[in-house]
């Protein structure tokens, strides 16, 4: 009788979020994505313009001292017809194949390590299931999935931080030539990496958990001693709702925390450190004591944003209330970094762009990629 109380509760909550108003939300909100990324186009277009840049080129583009201080051979620039600096082309595939493989590898190493929370699900269920309690055994997958995704959150912000480190190291590895070479190549790394760590197990959860037992009474089948993993009563669709809800909301919590923390503590300790030097400084002087601004802050920035954008659009059939909390993030993002850049750090050097470079590549894949991802959710779950 408490099974059957538990599972009208259950399907009771869930059709909040599972039921046709859903699929047309994920409709809409694939066309906005598009529609977004075309204002976006027009906008950009304009401030290029406000600032002079619509013929603003790569050729006008410095060359990187880390390129010249390494690159000894010279050769004239069939363009430019000047005597520059090159890497011949077998030190430069050389470099460009030990990186290709060493991403490959930590992208292959972030896969087992969502197998590995994979497996630690199937565990816990299969220990839940023998439990002498049933309550318990009926809340078994949804225990599992939040734990599981608290997990999943805890290693997705460790490993951000070593797989960003890691492409700062391999692109300079590189040595590409100009500063928006190394930034397109740094770019396509981190997000790579984060694409992967950050959307891998939510793909699995969407499109494979569960589809590996074709038959009602394959369920009884193990592997290892454990049967394979399957969906909760509630469907996937719920668990895909609380490990989107888990990732999302606690990576927001947690960037915004440290974003402003750490600035904060540092720029502190730094003047604690220099305290005898501020009594007789000017402003101008007293700024040069702040923190200095990180190489990659603007590629940082970048990067928060394109993933919440995936989160608001990639997955919004399962998750509807993501853009509401993508929309108070934004809120608060904007106060943090302003404090944070106005405060705690020092001025940063402005620089000449004409757009997003390669952000705006990723976005329009990103966009297409919704418009797939919720197309595929709403016939699976909702037809």
């Amino acid at each position: 009788m408490l099974e059957i109380i538990s599972m009208a509760v259950a399907f009771q909550a869930t059709h909040l979020f599972d039921n046709l108003v859903t699929v047309l939300f994920a409709i809409f909100m694939s066309t906005w994505a598009a529609l977004f990324l075309e204002g976006w186009k027009r906008r950009q277009n304009e401030l290029a313009w406000k600032w002079d840049l619509l013929d603003f080129e790569l050729e006008e583009d410095v060359i990187r001292p880390e390129f010249l201080r390494t690159a000894k051979k010279l050769a004239v620039n069939p363009i430019t017809k000047e005597t520059e600096p090159y890497l011949p082309f077998p030190e430069r595939f050389f470099r460009m194949f030990t990186s290709g493989v060493t991403v490959l590898f930590f992208l292959c190493l972030f896969i087992a390590f969502a197998i590995g929370i994979i497996i630690y699900r199937v565990v816990m269920i299969h220990h839940f299931d023998k439990h002498e309690s049933s309550i318990v055994r009926v809340y078994a997958g949804l225990a599992a999935t939040a734990v599981s995704a608290l997990l999943n959150l805890i290693i997705i912000m460790l490993l951000e931080r070593v797989y960003t480190k890691l492409a700062w190291c391999l692109t300079n590895w590189e040595y590409p030539r100009t500063q928006s070479e190394f930034d397109n190549s740094f770019t396509c790394k981190v997000f790579m990496f984060q694409f992967i760590n950050y959307y891998s197990s939510l793909f699995y959860i969407a499109f494979f958990k569960g589809r590996f037992v074709t038959l009602p009474g394959s369920t009884n089948a193990t592997m290892f001693g454990y049967k394979p993993e399957m969906c909760d009563m509630r469907g996937c669709m719920v668990e895909l709702l609380i490990q989107l809800s888990m990732i999302m909301i606690g990576k927001q919590f947690i960037n915004n925390f440290f974003e402003i923390g750490i600035p904060v503590i540092t720029k502190k300790f730094r003047q604690m450190r220099q305290a005898w030097k501020y009594s007789c400084r000017l402003p101008w002087e007293f700024d040069y004591y702040l923190n200095p601004v990180p190489p990659t802050y603007l590629i940082d920035e970048y990067l928060e944003v394109v993933l919440q954008f995936g989160f608001v659009t990639l997955f919004v059939a399962a998750f509807p209330l993501a853009p509401f909390f993508a929309l108070l993030n934004n809120i608060v993002e904007i106060r943090i970094d302003a404090y944070k850049y106005i405060v705690t750090y020092r001025r940063p050097t402005p620089v000449r762009v004409k757009d997003l470079g390669i952000w705006n590549n990723i976005l329009e894949s990103l966009s297409n990629l919704a418009v797939l991802t919720n197309v595929i959710l709403s016939l699976m779950f909702y037809c």
